[in-house]
């Protein structure tokens, strides 16, 4: 069963780079998965797993340097919750709440 965590807030414009740190003091790569759920979804889809992109249309604007989730040039599409997992199995969540506005 997953423990999740409060979920948090987070503002971005288009253009910018956005850091989503995770919080589940886990430093390693390999250590979570980010998942990804678009505004008006009701599913969600990995963009990290094993410290890989596992989502191709992301791969030139997504990376993850140890758990921190880094979007380059954020788009309005970018917006909608981000989970962060740990892989240990442990089942700990962290939830942000991303909204990409226009300029």
């Amino acid at each position: 069963m997953f423990s999740d965590t409060v979920l948090q807030s987070k503002t971005a414009f288009v253009g910018e780079t956005v850091h989503l740190p995770c919080k589940n003091n886990l430093s390693l790569e390999h250590s979570v998965e980010w998942l990804f759920q678009p505004l008006q979804s009701i599913y969600a889809f990995k963009v990290i797993s094993g410290g890989h992109v596992t989502n191709g249309t992301f791969d030139h604007r997504r990376n993850i340097t140890g758990s921190t989730l880094t979007i380059r040039d954020t788009i309005t599409h970018d917006s909608g919750i981000y989970t962060c997992v740990e892989d240990a199995g442990i089942g700990k969540m962290h939830r942000i709440n991303l909204t990409v506005q226009g300029r």
